[in-house]
């Protein structure tokens, strides 16, 4: 199990003219070790899990070992503003909806990118299900 955080551009989420803040996702990862995985089929696919609102990564910290036996990778990803991510002030650039979906979406899809991850399997509880 190893912690990682991951530097966000101010620039991919959509808040207010905020150029020198700087951003980190944190996110927990297991790597399985399991060359004889009975699951071939699954053992090369990442895994990334997503918390529901008020929770963060640790919700999943029974689950994720257990999970490396069917997936290559598992993440559990802390949103920002949960866990141990930054927690930017949260002036976003409008008041709708779909701005405030983009805030926690675009800042998974810089995530991925960061993290090199080409194809990712996402599974979420609560508002993690619904992002």
């Amino acid at each position: 199990l190893e912690s990682i955080d991951t530097e966000i551009p101010i620039s991919v989420v959509p808040l207010r003219d905020r150029k020198n803040e700087k951003l980190t996702m944190h996110s927990l990862h297991v790597q399985s070790n399991n060359n004889n995985n009975s699951h071939d089929n699954n053992s090369s696919i990442t895994l990334v899990l997503l918390h529901g609102y008020m929770n963060g990564a640790l919700f999943y910290y029974r689950n994720v070992v257990g999970l490396s036996k069917y997936f290559r990778h598992v993440y559990a990803v802390d949103f920002l503003g949960w866990g141990s991510s930054s927690r930017p002030a949260f002036w976003l650039k409008d008041d709708s909806v779909e701005t405030t979906e983009s805030f926690f979406v675009d800042s998974l899809e810089s995530w991925r990118i960061k993290n090199r991850i080409n194809k990712m399997v996402l599974a979420g509880h609560s508002l993690g299900g619904y992002l």
